[in-house]
């Protein structure tokens, strides 16, 4: 009996140790809907329930994707303030080139199927695109200037939110901010000659490439909380 109460004690300390390496500390480490964010993550921050398990749930209602900015004001700087707002019609399509690719990387090989209605077994996910910052003007052709170079046009936060469809319980919550970069298809500008770089099938790519990369992210993430349940709190 007491060897028996000895290797119980000891696999308790094992779990509390495996919890305890698992989740970040400090004042940013839990939120308040019940979250611990984790210690080593693929992206810039990761929350989970503690305890949670993925292993019931098969279909996912994917939410309308959302998009915020914040317009730099007079000459402040501010990493997080866009000096070009997005045209209505660009805002339309990063939450379209947004919906598409989850909806996509999700219903994958089968992963998840995407329904309209919450039930039992049910995600919700939603995405959030936020702290749009565009460093060129999204709606004027490139003016050529003397060797003039850009590998990139701004940079956007995402942030999604996973929960049970059912009761609401957030289960994950993910953070990534990403510079919108022109890829391969970046240019050399010389004096008079007109390139335009500016176009939508270019930025549509770059858009493209954020999206498609952190849903593929989530996928795994959802997947692998399916196999193992995150760990139990301390």
């Amino acid at each position: 009996m007491r060897a028996w109460r000895i290797g119980a004690l000891l696999a308790l300390g094992l779990l509390c140790a495996c919890a305890a390496s698992h989740y970040a500390t400090g004042p940013d480490a839990a939120t308040t809907d019940g979250l611990r964010r984790v210690r080593f993550s693929p992206l810039d921050a990761e929350f989970v329930r503690p305890g949670a398990s993925l292993r019931a749930y098969r279909g996912v209602i994917l939410e309308p994707v959302t998009v915020a900015w914040t317009p730099q004001r007079g000459r402040r700087l501010d990493p997080l303030a866009t000096p070009y707002v997005p045209p209505p019609e660009l805002v339309d399509a990063i939450a379209h080139y947004c919906h598409e690719s989850f909806a996509d990387a999700l219903a994958e090989g089968g992963a998840f199927a995407l329904v309209s209605e919450p039930g039992w077994g049910v995600l919700r996910v939603r995405a959030h695109v936020v702290d749009l910052v565009l460093t060129a003007d999204p709606s004027a052709r490139i003016r050529p200037r003397v060797d003039e170079y850009s590998s990139n046009f701004g940079a956007l936060t995402l942030v999604l939110d996973v929960s049970d469809a059912r009761s609401g319980e957030a289960l994950l919550r993910a953070v990534e901010r990403q510079p919108l970069t022109y890829g391969s298809q970046s240019t050399v500008v010389r004096r008079n000659v007109e390139i335009s770089r500016e176009d939508a099938v270019t930025r549509a790519a770059a858009y493209r490439e954020v999206f498609n990369h952190q849903a593929i992210v989530l996928r795994q993430r959802l997947e692998e909380l399916r196999r193992t349940p995150a760990p139990a709190g301390e």
